[in-house]
């Protein structure tokens, strides 16, 4: 079903506008209308649109038909106007036909009810109309763009006139056949002179036909490019590119064909000379590992050899007449064919690093591309040859990621050296300073106003400890006490004390594993590792979220460690996660989170040694860590720890006995530092025992040989001037037979651990310690 005319009835009359409603609804087809009764209703309505047709009455109060007309005019509607009129006038209708008006019709009773025939009329020539000027308008463009791209382009054109039986040649044309219009005898021929006069005897039939089907085909955008042999005005022989593409009429007839011819004599000539060169050298280039190929001018593939050929998934005669375009993505082809234009411009051979695509998997290769030259020197192609190199490449990445790693050791190892002569000397002083303020603290009583300042420096003394024990850490020279743990019963141990450290807006859950193989660690580094990873959470969940403990048994084999754990061990380990639904870490951010002093809080609120410290631990356990992290999707840390390999010593859970027992044994103290040495003599003569005291391991020897009564305890120095703590040991063991030793350090220097663990059945206190640590230590080894 048609959709209705819409009109725009403009009169000022109701009576009349009733009359002309009643005669268009009786239409079975249909019209809609709008109406307007004034000039401003006129105005308003024109300016919405829409309408298929006006009509308008003359005489309009303050305004005329004409004017209506005019205004349709001005805006350019493509509109057709009927004017009617009450009064019949030949002089208005022959002005109203003048202005443009599509029809004039009287107000009888008679015209009124043959408005609608009169309107269906005027619709009817509208469309012939609009039809007619679409073909002509399409036909001048079409005509115009095809002279200008002949003009531009200096092709031969011509068109055959069905109507003619007539082909009709321009001067570009006959300069290609190396003739003229007047050696011609014009610019008109017949379809035999054409044929016999320009075509090639062998390719006239095939020419014949494709211009037969151009004239017999009903589709209107018909286009075919073909090429063919031509005869040139002294006989010799060339080579033409025509397209034909025709106009239809109405009745969709082929009115005209046309014809655009290109010289592309040079170009098949340039084809001839690839190919004679090379069939010199198939034999060699079928038998080479190198890929090879030759391209035209136009970067379009000639040949290519049986390496090539594989690659592309063709056989080598297949790859002629086809582009990078078919065989690579839309990126690497433009690649390719920029650079093949570069090289054939400017004649220089080039040697290339690039991507490649084989298979589907994208590679690298080296390419060596140089120009073909002809013999008089002019380039016609391009010859390319390349090699995989992906291995060479994945190796140089290699060995940039591992002097990467050199250098980053190479600064840890600069940064513990440096920790561990700090740690050193500075443990020493914290003992003294830690030691005299709890000695203070038992000589008074804690309401007194001394006791809270002992305290408070106390408390600063065991917080730069802690802040000591950090840098020992991350520079992984920390002393490990290694045991044979269950990580499960570790973490339940621990997470009342994790909840404490945690807000109640943030759930925290754990997700252990069953039947988790042991492994070997130091219990208190692990919690001091979960412990730095909870508060990271913590702090990147500052509206609250959710913290996921997880343990896992795992055993990856080297592919996978070569692939997602870099520097990781092949084989069983335990897995341990810690996962948060916080803030994030920028991906330019996350290379630098375990280097020292890195923080990314805000001044005073982080020193930087959190992830520092947790990274040294794994890595002093022979362990890994991976992070992974988007901004907004939260943080997951994967530590990877060896699962132990033979039974060791078996941490069992003691209640600690905090009383401090007397006791009565002598104690022979060789410490070269004077604080630390008057502090352990005076807190061990304070609890009953009786200590000789020297400044070095030579004091220590001599004091040995001279005291006469029995020594039970040698309480020493790890790193002396001399000789060091174990050494001294060795020497007073030989003479003093049954002598205990407890090893004081807060650096250790290997002597009495490998790679911070303490060897088997060493007594070991860390400086720097409590009197109350001492005492129970001291006890504890005397038993």
């Amino acid at each position: 079903m048609n959709d209705p005319i819409h009109i725009l009835y403009v009169d000022d009359y109701p009576f009349d506008r009733e009359l002309v409603r009643d005669a268009l609804e009786k239409e079975q087809e249909g019209f809609r209308v709008t109406e307007a009764a004034s000039r401003a209703d006129f105005e308003a309505r024109l300016v919405e649109g829409g309408y298929d047709l006006v009509l308008s009455d003359f005489n309009i109060l303050g305004f005329e038909g004409l004017q209506v007309l005019d205004a349709v005019r001005a805006r350019n509607l493509n509109v057709p106007v009927i004017i009617v009129t009450g009064t019949g006038s030949e002089e208005v209708a022959v002005e109203a036909m003048k202005r443009g008006a599509a029809d004039y019709v009287i107000k009888t009773a008679r015209h009124i009810r043959r408005l609608p025939h009169t309107i269906h009329a005027v619709m009817e020539k509208k469309q012939g109309d609009d039809e007619r000027k679409r073909a002509q308008e399409a036909l001048r463009r079409s005509e115009a763009q095809l002279s200008n791209a002949t003009m531009i382009a200096r092709l031969g054109y011509w068109e055959y006139d069905v109507a003619e039986k007539l082909f009709t040649f321009n001067d570009h044309f006959f300069a290609i056949f190396h003739t003229s219009v007047e050696q011609v005898g014009g610019y008109k021929l017949s379809p035999a002179r054409y044929a016999e006069r320009f075509l090639h005897p062998d390719d006239m039939p095939v020419v014949v036909t494709e211009i037969t089907k151009a004239l017999e085909t009903t589709d209107p955008d018909y286009s075919r490019q073909l090429e063919h042999r031509i005869i040139y005005a002294d006989g010799g022989v060339g080579y033409s590119s025509v397209r034909l593409f025709i106009i239809k009429d109405n009745q969709g007839r082929t009115i005209k064909v046309y014809g655009a011819n290109q010289d592309i004599t040079e170009r098949k000539r340039s084809e001839e000379a690839l190919r004679e060169s090379e069939s010199k050298y198939r034999t060699l280039v079928e038998n080479i590992p190198q890929k090879i190929f030759t391209k035209d001018r136009a970067s379009v593939y000639v040949s290519c050899n049986e390496n090539f050929a594989r690659d592309l998934g063709i056989k080598p005669d297949h790859c002629a007449g086809r582009t990078d375009y078919d065989f690579f993505p839309n990126e690497l082809a433009d690649k390719y064919r920029a650079d093949d234009q570069r090289i054939m411009e400017t004649g220089q051979t080039e040697e290339l690093e690039e991507k490649y695509v084989q298979a589907g998997q994208e590679t690298w290769v080296q390419t060596i591309k140089t120009p073909i030259r002809q013999e008089d020197g002019r380039v016609i192609g391009i010859l390319g040859i390349f090699w995989d190199i992906t291995k060479r490449i994945q190796a140089e990445a290699e060995r940039e990621r591992l002097q990467l790693q050199l250098n980053q050791a190479q600064k840890m190892e600069s940064i513990g050296r440096l920790a561990g002569g700090i740690a050193h000397d500075f443990n020493n002083l914290l003992v003294s300073i830690i030691g005299y303020a709890e000695l203070g603290m038992l000589n008074i009583t804690p309401d007194d106003q001394l006791y809270a300042n002992f305290k408070r420096i106390k408390e600063g003394g065991e917080r730069a400890a802690d802040l000591t024990r950090q840098i020992l850490a991350f520079s992984r020279q920390q002393v490990l006490e290694i045991k044979q743990l269950d990580l499960n019963q570790v973490i339940n141990e621990f997470v009342p004390m994790l909840r404490r450290l945690i807000s109640e807006d943030i759930a925290l859950q754990t997700r252990l594993a069953d039947n988790l193989p042991p492994l070997k660690a130091d219990k208190g580094q692990l919690e001091q590792v979960l412990m730095n990873l909870v508060v990271n959470a913590r702090d990147a969940m500052p509206d609250g979220g959710t913290l996921i403990i997880d343990t896992a048994y795992v055993a990856p084999d080297e592919a996978s460690v070569d692939k997602y754990l870099k520097g990781a061990r092949p084989g069983p380990q335990v897995l341990l996660t810690v996962s948060d639904t916080g803030n994030g870490i920028d991906i330019e951010l996350q290379p630098h989170i375990f280097e020292p002093f890195f923080t990314t809080k805000a001044r005073g609120q982080g020193t930087g040694l959190g992830l520092a410290t947790v990274f040294g631990i794994i890595k002093q356990h022979q362990g890994n860590i991976e992070v992974y992290s988007e901004p907004g999707q939260g943080t997951t840390f994967e530590i990877y720890l060896p699962v132990a390999d033979a039974p060791i010593s078996t941490e069992k859970v003691v209640a600690p006995n905090t009383r401090i027992v007397p006791g009565t044994e002598t104690v022979l103290v060789v410490e070269d530092e004077a604080g630390v040495r008057q502090l352990v003599g005076d807190a061990l003569r304070l609890h009953g025992y009786y200590v000789l005291i020297a400044e070095d391991p030579l004091g220590g020897l001599n004091l040995a040989a001279t005291y006469e009564g029995p020594i039970d305890l040698l309480l020493t120095d790890v790193i002396m001037p001399h000789m060091n703590g174990r050494a001294l040991y060795r020497q007073l063991a030989m003479v003093r037979p049954g002598l205990k030793v407890l090893y004081m350090s807060g650096y250790t220097d290997d002597v009495i651990a490998f790679q911070g663990v303490l060897d088997p059945g060493v007594a070991f206190l860390q400086k720097p310690f409590a009197i109350r640590d001492l005492l129970q230590k001291v006890r504890g080894v005397l038993g």
